[in-house]
């Protein structure tokens, strides 16, 4: 699923998907300036035991 929104003068672009053995990952990458990228990433782990 990539989710692409767009705030004032920056861009964020959200991809989720997940992996096997139940990873799923979040990645949001703000574009604030043309050469400048804010990388955050919430990386949550379910397990099935």
């Amino acid at each position: 699923m990539v989710s692409i929104i767009k705030q004032g003068n920056y861009m964020r672009i959200i991809l989720s998907f997940s992996k096997r053995y139940e990873l799923k990952e979040n990645f949001k990458i703000e574009v604030l300036h043309e050469n400048v990228l804010n990388v955050l990433i919430n990386l949550s782990i379910s397990e099935m035991w």
